[in-house]
């Protein structure tokens, strides 16, 4: 089937979980969590421009700290920095890269990017609460995709919070599917 997008979409349910996975899953404590995934094609894409006074660097994710302020930024700081630190690491060694925003030399926004057989994933796109509504998450969202752009991408997806949502319409995203995450918070 094809939407009204073009893009590939599938009539039947699909799962790339097994049997039973789910239930033990939240057997163990994992909640799920439903989002929309997004695509937008790259190709003749242009991107709009940074808020004035914002700067958007480009560097590995392996950069010592980098994966500690997305995780802060994403509200997952603590817990998470030694485990996200290790996978970041190896990470880095695909096309990855990451996007952090700085306003006055403070970190207001970033995110994370992974180029793999010509398309982008978007991950971990956060901004700064006392930043947020001021255009950031779309501009890094935005550098994000040209960075993908340079390194031979013709697709981006990622799935979105609901708070994401109208920012990546405005960038041209549309939704093509229902994605399920589960996520584990410790007590």
């Amino acid at each position: 089937d094809r939407d009204v997008t073009g893009v590939q979409t599938c009539a039947l349910p699909i799962s790339t979980t097994s049997q039973g996975l789910e239930s033990v899953l939240e057997a163990h404590g994992a909640s799920r969590s439903e989002a929309p995934g997004m695509h937008i094609d790259l190709d003749g894409w242009q991107p709009s421009g940074a808020p004035e006074l914002l700067e958007i660097s480009v560097l590995s994710p392996a950069t010592p700290g980098v994966a500690q302020t997305l995780l802060g930024l994403f509200g997952v700081a603590g817990m998470y920095d030694e485990p996200m630190a290790r996978h970041t690491v190896a990470f880095a060694r695909a096309n990855t890269f990451a996007a952090l925003g700085t306003v006055d030399g403070a970190v207001v926004g970033g995110g994370l990017g992974l180029v793999s057989d010509g398309t982008l994933g978007l991950y971990l796109i956060a901004t700064h609460s006392d930043y947020r509504g001021r255009g950031i998450g779309g501009a890094v969202t935005e550098r994000l995709m040209a960075e993908g752009q340079a390194r031979a991408a013709s697709a981006a997806v990622l799935h979105s919070s609901a708070m994401g949502l109208p920012v990546y319409r405005r960038l041209g995203f549309v939704e093509v599917c229902d994605t399920t995450q589960f996520i584990w918070q410790p007590r």
